[in-house]
């Protein structure tokens, strides 16, 4: 499958689901990463704000978690300050003051932006992923460089409502390997 097929199927998979189900498997997704990933040495990640009307996993309520269950952890998120442009690491908290950013995800009022290399784990938005943790997001480019720039070792984990396909055909040179893909009920390692 390529990856512009695997995007056309995984959005309307996605676009079936119901606000319940979306909540539902977005609350499963955060207690795998919770109790299943073994985050507790981690400290600092960066997390993606979900975009509502793609039906995105909640990543609110990760955060939330994360925040409440695992004191002193570093959250930050990727921030786009115009469209073409990189993806900036920026400072998360709860209370934080948003506005409409430039690819539908919220973005923070002011933002507060970290270094790459401050980070130790990122989760990874993406309409499919394939068996060996390549990934096809939306086309941008804009993961595949923003995990260029952070640490080589740096963990790389999806969040995906779907299991995987078989492969995505199409992979190049510049995209960047999953370390793991987190479902509903599975958790991937590659």
């Amino acid at each position: 499958m390529t990856k512009a097929e695997a995007r056309q199927h995984f959005r309307r998979r996605r676009a079936s689901l119901s606000a319940e189900d979306v909540a539902y498997m977005s609350a499963r997704l955060a207690d795998q990463a919770l109790q299943g990933l073994g985050i507790q040495g981690v400290g600092h990640i960066n997390c993606f704000l979900p975009i509502a009307k793609n039906n995105e996993p909640d990543t609110r309520i990760l955060l939330q978690n994360l925040g409440s269950q695992l004191p002193g952890l570093q959250i930050s998120i990727p921030f786009l300050p115009e469209a073409g442009a990189n993806l900036v690491p920026v400072r998360w908290h709860q209370g934080m003051d948003w506005r409409p950013g430039i690819l539908g995800t919220p973005t923070p009022a002011l933002p507060d932006p970290v270094g790459y290399s401050e980070i130790d784990l990122v989760f990874v938005p993406l309409l499919a992923y394939d068996q060996r943790g390549y990934r096809a997001g939306y086309g941008g480019g804009y993961y595949d460089r923003f995990l260029a720039t952070c640490r080589p070792d740096v963990a790389k984990v999806g969040l995906s409502f779907f299991e995987p396909v078989e492969a995505l055909s199409d992979v190049w040179e510049g995209d960047i390997k999953l370390t793991a893909c987190l479902t509903p009920e599975h958790i991937y390692t590659f």
